[in-house]
């Protein structure tokens, strides 16, 4: 009699412990490769997808064709563009010198011949404009009275060849000590490339299937890292989804190549 209860009980529950000992159904399909528990399985398993669609376990889609269509969710960060400083000599003072051509002419004498006088009295021009008649000298010393002392010594200068001579001053030229002029430089461009390397990395222990922009491109492996080569540089939304059923959401712009 208790044979007989033992056998009608095991009769009776013997589908639901069949059922019990099932494996589950995998939420991810591998054609066929089954998936490993070792969260570094990656390291030694050779089963990885190829460029250009480097590092998945089963990919979705035609690497190729999906890739060439691939556009990115927003375009890259632009980065900061920093400004050159400007050299030294241009937060200095000057002194210009303008002088006239006609009053230069009516003295026979030439621009060439006001440069080399000045030169000949150890003065340094900075900038010589022979098409506008303008020298020009930075005032690098400190102590007060600088600029007035050049232009002092400017006014005393003689120039001229033989007999016909003149100063400065009596050719009529405008000296004057101005700020240095406003320097536009421009503004270099931020050097963008066109395209560059998604990468992408799986945080879990488990395995996750990415989307990006929204589309299923396939399997990463626990830990592992892919990598979308020759990519439109930009931003991606990335979404990796676990087998527990928990979600990662990121934004992850491309590396420049």
């Amino acid at each position: 009699m208790r044979n007989t209860s033992l056998l009608l009980l095991g009769a009776l529950f013997a589908p639901a412990l069949a059922s019990a000992k099932a494996p589950a159904e995998p939420l991810f399909q591998d054609k066929g490769v089954d998936f490993s528990t070792d969260a570094y399985d990656y390291e030694e398993n050779d089963a990885w997808s190829d460029p250009p669609l480097e590092g998945l376990r089963e990919v979705y889609v035609d690497a190729d064709a999906y890739l060439r269509s691939l556009t990115p969710a927003a375009p890259p960060d632009v980065p900061e563009v920093v400004l050159p400083e400007p050299p030294p000599e241009d937060l200095l003072e000057r002194v210009h010198v303008v002088l006239p051509p006609e009053r230069l002419d009516g003295k026979k004498l030439t621009f060439d011949d006001v440069v080399a006088a000045i030169e000949a009295e150890g003065l340094e021009i900075s900038k010589v404009d022979a098409e506008d008649h303008l020298l020009c000298f930075l005032i690098t010393g400190e102590e007060d009275g600088a600029a007035q002392a050049l232009v002092a010594q400017l006014g005393t200068i003689v120039v001229g060849k033989g007999r016909r001579k003149a100063d400065i001053g009596d050719v009529a030229a405008s000296i004057e000590v101005a700020p240095a002029p406003v320097t536009t430089r421009p503004i270099p461009k931020p050097d963008i490339p066109e395209k560059g390397n998604l990468v992408i990395v799986n945080p879990a222990s488990g395995w996750a299937e990415l989307s990006i922009n929204g589309t299923k491109v396939g399997v990463l492996g626990p830990l592992a890292t892919a990598k979308l080569h020759d990519v439109k540089h930009g931003q991606y939304d990335v979404q990796l989804s676990i087998t527990t059923g928990l979600t990662w959401t990121d934004r992850v712009e491309s590396e420049p190549k």
